[in-house]
């Protein structure tokens, strides 16, 4: 570049006297600002409407789904020990199971306090079937057998 001085340079790219480039040289023009983006109106639904929509569901015979799901896993879960004579614990994933979808069905959809109620549930179930196969003898794989029947009957019921 030349040694000239750089007085127009805003005006022009390139140098009158040698022709350089001088594009670096000028500043950048800021971008027009965007106008703010319209903000639409949103009506929130009255009490009224947020209940009946809530009425379809009923806790009291979600409870009652939950009760009887546990009472079909036990007996299953008992009666293959009954037929077999094989003690089978980990049978009590199939009481989770029972309680949940029980729970669900007449609950009409999950909740997780319905969740919580039937992970309790179903432990109650898998311990009163292991009650009647063992005794109150419990070992390590009767635990493990109960809090996976729990796991599995709240994470159904729940989501």
């Amino acid at each position: 570049m030349c040694s000239g001085s750089l007085e127009n340079a805003a005006e022009t790219k390139t140098c009158t006297r040698c022709g350089a480039d001088l594009s670096r040289f000028i500043p950048k023009a800021a971008p027009a600002p965007q106008p703010p983006m319209p903000v639409a109106q949103v009506e929130m639904p009255a009490a009224e409407t947020v209940s009946s929509a809530s009425g379809d569901f009923n806790l009291g015979l979600g409870v009652a789904g939950a009760v009887g799901g546990a009472l079909v896993g036990m007996g299953l879960m008992y009666g293959f020990y009954a037929v077999s004579g094989m003690r089978f614990p980990l049978l009590g994933v199939g009481t989770g199971f029972l309680t949940a979808f029980g729970a669900r069905w007449f609950y009409k959809g999950p909740d997780h306090t319905l969740g919580f109620i039937c992970a309790f549930t179903a432990m109650m179930g898998v311990v009163g079937a292991l009650v009647l196969m063992y005794g109150v003898d419990f070992s390590p794989m009767n635990i493990i057998s109960i809090a996976v029947s729990a796991s599995v009957a709240y994470k159904i019921a729940a989501r």
